[in-house]
């Protein structure tokens, strides 16, 4: 039987296909993912704008589903207005259903901070507006990118779609900050096996 530990539900972009695969595929037995999504026309702040309209009835599709906790997948959808917009959603979210919500974007500034991780290298999708957006809310909050890299992508089609060159010459982008990312890493590694021994 599938969810009798836990139902998980996301409400993804339209665009995006990958995410919610990733999930089900590391799901534990007993959870399941229950996903609905928000229409984005153009990965821009005026689709962005359009999509931050459809929340509430994709929250209710889920809460139907007597869904355990609520993601707002997408990240730029949470910070695209700024700092706090993530936690308005998950409170509007809450308010329309009466379950817990989250977002990526609080999950991730959670996850660096509990890392420690101070100065993060950024590989995303988006065109510059947007990622000027994420640089804004990443250093209100005291988490400034050591280095940023937006692929460009504005249309809703490339998303999860863009064919085996763009998939590359991101790949090379995000292979590039990985590699530093993995230097400073292995650095506070090291450095926490120092402090426990």
């Amino acid at each position: 039987m599938y969810g009798w530990r836990a139902k998980i539900g996301r409400i993804s972009p339209s665009p995006e296909t990958v995410g919610a695969e990733e999930w089900r595929r590391s799901m534990p037995n007993g959870v399941c993912l229950v996903e609905t999504r928000t229409l984005v026309h153009d990965v821009t702040m005026e689709g962005l704008a359009e999509a931050v309209t459809q929340v509430e009835r994709a929250a209710l599709e889920l809460a139907s589903a007597e869904v355990d906790v609520i993601l707002q997948a997408g990240t730029a959808i949470a910070f695209f207005r700024g700092l706090g917009h993530d936690i308005e959603l998950s409170r509007r979210i809450t308010a329309a259903t009466g379950i817990k919500a989250t977002t990526s974007l609080t999950a991730i500034v959670e996850a660096l901070r509990a890392l420690g991780i101070k100065k993060p290298a950024v590989a995303t999708s988006y065109i510059a507006d947007i990622d000027g957006r994420l640089v804004e809310v990443l250093e209100k909050i005291r988490i400034p990118g050591r280095r940023y890299q937006g692929h460009g992508n504005q249309e809703k089609r490339r998303y999860g779609q863009s064919g085996a060159q763009g998939n590359l010459s991101f790949g090379e982008a995000s292979r590039a900050l990985c590699a530093w990312s993995r230097r400073h890493f292995n650095l506070l590694r090291q450095s926490a096996q120092l402090r426990s021994d």
